[in-house]
Formats: structure tokens, sequence, C-alpha cells
């Protein structure tokens, strides 16, 4: 399994990028999977990605590094889940 790490300011399209990436590697084949981050606890991003019928996990309330044993757990998921890519969007702030 790979993993896509999108990182960037608030606003700068990482959610875009997820989305449109993950369509792109479904359309040839993978099993794409993304995992939302924010310091909040309802994410807009989660039920955009969502909407595209797609494995969406999320970590919320903190960034990957302080919410690391929740990314490795969505990481295993995913996984387990036959996902071959992961993109993972990290808190954009």
């Amino acid at each position: 399994m790979r993993i896509q790490l999108l990182g960037g300011f608030l606003g700068a399209g990482k959610t875009t990028l997820a989305r449109a990436l993950a369509r792109h590697l479904s359309q040839r084949g993978e099993r794409v999977a993304i995992i939302t981050n924010d310091q909040g606890r309802a994410l807009v991003d989660t039920a955009l990605c969502q909407r595209d019928g797609g494995e969406v996990r999320e970590i919320v309330g903190g960034c990957f590094c302080c919410r690391y044993d929740e990314l490795e757990a969505a990481l295993v998921g995913a996984a387990e889940s036959g996902a071959t890519v992961v993109i993972a969007e990290a808190v954009g702030s």
C-alpha cells in the first residue's frame, strides 16, 4: 500500500486535490482510501470526500502527530479493507 501525504495551508486546495487524485487513481484500477484530519470534531472535508463514494476515514481533534495512534489505526484499517493507495490530508493550520 502506498501513502500519499498532502499538506498545505488552510484553503490551499488539499481536499480538492485529494478528491481529484482519488478519482484519477480509481480510474486506473487502484483501491483508494482517504484520511481526513482537522482540529475540530465535524469535518467538512470528510463529508465532501464521502460524496465521491470512496473509503474515507477521519482523525479529529488534533494533527496526525498528536493523534499518531489513530493515524496508524486508520492506515491499518485501510490496508485491511484492500486499499492500494491512501491519501492522507493533514490539518491545514
